[in-house]
């Protein structure tokens, strides 16, 4: 759409194939050390194909059973077939691509955490051609499509879906792959073109439910571009895009049969009412952690020394970082078409507001999930990409022109700081409830013969145990309640005994009657404690 002026500087080019080959290797390094924390244990459990209440029948009983009669509910197995992976995930709220595609990666590679999250490594590689693609359509520039490929390679929000066990990585890829096709239809105007574009948008929808907001995006694109007159290309998008949702009308009548479930799981987001101050600071947080984030308690930064100099440095940084985001927007306002302007401010303004102005009004959390509004930070991304392709290939003798160097390597060297950092972690802000775990499980496997006993009356109770029983020895002994009731527990048969999750306050104080509750850790996700017997 918009006309490059000129390539980039040769050694440029080959500093983007080193931060492409850096990003890469940061996607595959380290891939089994961070904690596998309960969203991706629900991954596991979708894969094996039992349900939930299987589960608790079979091994949440309250009968002791060892960590390796877990086992069969973190991967394919012969009890479970295919089928059963769909009627699993009838429970779910996610769409069943990734986990169809994940239950196939591992029946052939194994069901280690290095394997299953491998599949979520691969598919993010495929970003990289899509945004070139796409950036070829927006902008028929290739040098903003190789420094598009540097930010997502060595940004730190990509970096952790691609290393995680959940359908993010592919709905970033189908995001980039159907705007692409979009656009290649919109110039091209063929059957084939359109076909492709009807494919990614079944893709899309598959791959996560929120890519409805794309779709709308999509759609309010070519009403405004084309008009809504009966045109033949607005006829052949309405088509395309009729096809891509009658092949997820199977899905669609799964989710209206279990409307009731499906709203019951995702009714967490709409629940507590942040303050506007609250909500606009978390809205600025997820931005700059696309671009950085260096601290493990989600702080976006740490030096490691004064609080109040780190504070200083984070806010002269976020400032910095959100100057640079409204700038690409002016800046691709004033010097693109409005054809390739309008389509990067509805990729990123409708699912922002779909998704914000019900937080804002009625309260919610919604949009403050980073990765619910990924399509808002691809268009971000976009913006700036295009912004220092113009600078650097167009660059002229003016000396503040050089200046944009700076920036760009800036950028990429706070990039590339947080992907080294978060390759090292052993978890990350993002792992939510399981972010001490393996501090816990090393407590529990200093002693020589463990119980662990727990009651799964919470609903992500049977996520945040098989989470947990990746990282226990095969020592260990389980114990699990379906409701908060114990009749006994035989101390003669171990060293020690632990009481994990946050336990219901029903069960402590049945144990309170019986035995001493000593605090090991404690805070607003997890709780450990040991049992004494009172003498």
């Amino acid at each position: 759409m918009t006309q490059s002026r000129s390539i980039l500087p040769k050694w440029f080019q080959f500093l983007i194939i080193a931060i492409l080959v850096l990003g890469i290797f940061f996607r595959f390094v380290n891939l089994d050390h961070k904690v596998y924390w309960y969203d991706e244990a629900y991954t596991s459990i979708r894969i094996s194909g039992y349900s939930l209440t299987e589960i608790q029948k079979q091994a949440f009983n309250g009968k002791e059973i060892g960590v390796k009669d877990l086992q069969k509910y973190k991967q394919p197995n012969s009890e479970k077939g295919l089928v059963d992976t769909l009627k699993g995930l009838a429970d779910d709220v996610h769409t069943p691509l990734y986990f169809i595609m994940g239950r196939f990666w591992m029946q052939l590679f194994g069901n280690s955490v290095a394997v299953i999250r491998s599949l979520s490594v691969f598919i993010s590689l495929l970003a990289f051609p899509c945004i070139y693609w796409l950036c070829l359509e927006l902008f028929n520039s290739s040098a903003t499509g190789w420094i598009a490929i540097a930010l997502i390679a060595i940004s730190p929000f990509h970096l952790i879906y691609a290393q995680e066990a959940r359908p993010y990585s592919l709905w970033i890829v189908t995001i980039l792959f159907s705007s692409a096709s979009l656009l290649k239809a919109l110039r091209g105007k063929n059957k084939l073109n359109w076909s492709i574009y009807a494919a990614s948008v079944a893709l899309g929808i598959y791959s996560h439910i929120f890519f409805l907001l794309v779709v709308i995006s999509h759609g309010i694109y070519v009403a405004v571009t084309e008009g809504i007159r009966e045109s033949k290309t607005f006829t052949s998008y309405r088509l395309a895009s009729y096809a891509g949702f009658i092949t997820f009308f199977p899905w669609l009548l799964v989710i209206t049969l279990n409307l009731r479930r499906f709203l019951g799981q995702s009714a967490w987001t709409s629940h507590g009412k942040l303050t506007s101050f609250s909500l606009i600071n978390k809205w600025i947080e997820n931005f700059t952690v696309v671009f950085m984030n260096t601290d493990i308690n989600g702080n976006i930064i740490y030096f490691g020394f004064s609080e109040l100099l780190t504070d200083i440095l984070k806010i002269i940084l976020i400032i910095m970082l959100l100057t640079l985001g409204g700038y690409s927007f002016y800046f691709l306002y004033r010097n693109t078409e409005p054809k390739t302007y309008l389509f990067i401010f509805l990729l990123i303004g409708i699912p922002f507001l779909i998704l914000g102005l019900p937080d804002l009004l009625f309260g919610g959390v919604r949009s403050t999930i980073g990765r619910f509004v990924t399509p808002s930070w691809l268009g971000i991304q976009l913006a700036i990409s295009y912004l220092f392709a113009d600078k650097i290939s167009s660059m002229s003798v003016k000396k503040r022109d050089k200046l944009w160097y700076i920036v760009v390597i800036s950028l990429v060297l706070i990039g590339v700081i947080s992907c080294g950092i978060i390759s090292q972690s052993e978890t990350w802000s993002g792992k939510g409830m399981n972010y001490k775990d393996k501090q816990l499980a090393h407590t529990i496997k200093q002693a020589e013969t463990p119980l662990i006993i727990s009651d799964a009356v919470r609903p992500n109770s049977i996520g945040k145990i098989i989470s947990f029983s990746y990282l226990l020895d095969s020592k260990v002994r389980l114990q699990i309640l379906p409701v908060p009731y114990i009749e006994q527990i035989n101390f003669d048969n171990f060293s020690k005994v632990f009481l994990y999750n946050k336990p219901s306050r029903k069960l402590r104080e049945k144990l309170n009657k019986k035995y001493q509750i000593k605090s090991i850790f404690l805070d607003k996700y997890l709780e450990l404690w040991e049992l004494e017997r009172k003498e």
